[in-house]
């Protein structure tokens, strides 16, 4: 399972699309009927449907998103909602974006359209970008400058980090049930290997380990360096203290 954070901003053509839930009615008419019967197939009679659109450059990560993962949804700096991928397919033609508000202007359609299921709102203190910059360990406050994919093996160390055991303890959301969508796909696939969070720490206390002993070697190197200056600068007065009684 892994997590894929959305740059939503307040300004992106469907951020209304996450914050209101669109009516299975409107895309009847408007999908092809292999893409209209997935539809049915990945929500429940009466659940809502969330729709966002994304552009070819994010591809490389946008392909690693699988049924069941988490998608974050991040407008600017805050967490505004997490939800569940069910699965986004490559229009045909912009009707489907036309009757969702997202065609106008000079903006190029999206190449790609996701259908989300089931939001959920952080627990506080799960809200700020800020927070999930530390989680990750980045440097940087513009990390999510563009959509990005987290697999099981980056969560885990991050889950070691934060010292939580699941997944959703670390989104600070609750445990989700699970669905009909997910059983079916245990059964047709082998189990998912279980995250080693012993493993995970491990690495995450190799790198502290690593990066104090860096540290260290730095303040050592510096203090060796002063030290011997401070020896050349006592060797020379002394040289010069010498000369003078010779003299």
């Amino acid at each position: 399972m892994g997590a894929y954070f959305i740059a939503a901003g307040s300004k992106s053509r469907s951020r209304d699309t996450l914050e209101h839930p669109t009516e299975l009615a409107v895309f009847e008419p408007l999908l092809t009927s292999d893409v209209l019967n997935r539809l049915r197939a990945s929500f429940d009679d009466g659940e809502s449907i969330y729709v966002w659109g994304a552009m070819e450059a994010g591809r490389s990560a946008l392909e690693q998103v699988e049924l069941g993962d988490y998608v974050v949804d991040v407008d600017g700096g805050d967490i505004v909602q997490v939800f569940e991928f069910a699965f986004a397919f490559e229009p045909s033609n912009v009707a489907l974006q036309e009757a969702l508000g997202w065609v106008g202007g000079s903006a190029k359609p999206f190449t790609h359209v996701f259908f989300l299921r089931r939001p959920s709102i952080p627990r506080s203190g799960h809200r700020d970008k800020s927070y999930f910059q530390h989680v990750f360990a980045f440097d940087r406050a513009t990390w999510l400058s563009r959509s990005r994919y987290f697999d099981r093996e980056t969560l885990a160390v991050a889950m070691a980090r934060c010292d939580v055991d699941t997944l959703e303890d670390l989104l600070g959301i609750e445990s989700r049930r699970l669905d009909a969508d997910v059983s079916r796909k245990a059964d047709r696939a082998p189990p998912e290997p279980t995250i080693d969070l012993r493993q995970a720490k491990r690495r995450v206390l190799r790198d502290e380990v690593r990066s104090d002993w860096q540290s260290a070697r730095i303040n050592l190197i510096g203090a060796s360096t002063k030290l011997l200056e401070l020896a050349a600068r006592a060797m020379k007065k002394a040289d010069g203290r010498f000369r003078d009684r010779d003299s």
